[in-house]
């Protein structure tokens, strides 16, 4: 069951929340995250619930960036972009990994990922085109 409230969210969100996309679905993904990885028995349920929050806010900020606005005169220039990844992409998932003590969140963005090398020791087939090979 959630620990935070999609109140809660949109109050951290601010005018930036759009009704039209509820958070719900991500205070739920942000509750399976705390739920697996923040298990410290020394999170108070209160540190859980802000931890849930702001992470739930960072899902919601990445899923709807906002923009950003220059104007001079006549002239305007509209722009978004993300300078960094995984929690530290926004606001709300650096504050999430600042509440998480334990450093779980911290290492959970940190882990490398996995990944599969392959090769092949076989004999190239003499019946195989250029067209065969390249169609892999």
């Amino acid at each position: 069951m959630a620990r935070t409230t999609a109140q809660d969210v949109q109050e951290l969100l601010g005018d930036k929340y759009e009704a039209a996309y509820p958070a719900t679905s991500f205070i739920a993904t942000a509750n399976v995250m705390v739920s697996k990885h923040c298990v410290d028995e020394d999170f108070t349920d209160a540190e859980l619930e802000l931890i849930e929050r702001y992470l739930a806010a960072h899902l919601y900020r990445l899923s709807h960036p906002w923009s950003t606005q220059e104007r001079a005169g006549d002239v305007g220039e509209s722009k978004q972009h993300v300078e960094k990844v995984g929690f530290a992409a926004t606001e709300f998932g650096q504050m999430a990994m600042d509440l998480d003590w334990s450093g779980a969140l911290k290492a959970l963005g940190s882990e490398k990922r996995r990944s599969v090398d392959m090769s092949w020791a076989g004999k190239p087939n003499p019946l195989a085109t250029e067209t065969d090979v390249l169609s892999l």
